[in-house]
């Protein structure tokens, strides 16, 4: 069984991703469907809201500790108001990825349109293709 190459090969079955122990930890739906793809692609598996070591108060969508990698969903960024379009929610992101970033982690954002494209998909399995090829599984 090899693992899909880009998210052309992935089909979702939104009514997989609800009322499942599997998505323990995932708040959201769009949490649920990114975990459903990541595991369809074969990825390594992520903890949810992981908060890192270093700064334990905010937790992160998703972490990979052996990765040192963070990844943060943005939806409702085209709501009138939502936690990441205001100037206090901007703020707030760019201090968290700040963090991330001097406790030595990778951290990718993505937005609900980059999950529903596979464009965020395509990027992890790019990453860990990466990772694989310097030996980092």
């Amino acid at each position: 069984h090899r693992r899909p190459r880009s998210r052309r090969e992935i089909v979702i079955d939104p009514s997989s991703l609800v009322g499942d122990d599997a998505f323990a930890g995932c708040e959201t739906d769009l949490e649920r469907k990114f975990l459903w793809q990541l595991r369809v692609a074969g990825l390594p598996e992520p903890t949810p809201q992981y908060r890192l070591k270093e700064y334990r108060r905010s937790p992160y969508d998703f972490g990979w500790e052996d990765h040192r990698l963070v990844v943060e969903l943005q939806g409702g960024v085209w709501m009138r108001k939502s936690g990441h379009n205001t100037g206090s929610g901007i703020t707030r992101d760019c201090r968290k990825l700040n963090r991330t970033t001097m406790a030595g982690w990778k951290q990718f954002n993505f937005t609900t349109n980059m999950v529903d494209s596979g464009e965020a998909l395509d990027i992890m399995i790019k990453f860990f293709e990466k990772e694989n090829k310097n030996g980092n599984e």
